[in-house]
């Protein structure tokens, strides 16, 4: 399997990934307008995941 590299730019992944799915809806038949944005915001989500580098104190 080939490494996919990710672009730095983080709102340029976004984009395509939102191209890729308005594709994927056209091809669907679905109609509603933000039928795909849970899927889209899973998909950032692991594409670029959020550094947890914050140490939670004890109390």
């Amino acid at each position: 399997m080939s490494s996919l590299k990710l672009p730095k730019d983080k709102s340029e992944a976004r984009r395509v990934v939102y191209e890729t799915l308005q594709i994927v809806k056209t091809k669907l038949g679905v109609h509603q307008q933000n039928a795909f944005s849970p899927l889209a915001n899973e998909i950032m989500a692991r594409l670029y995941p959020k550094k947890n580098n914050s140490k939670k104190r004890r109390a």
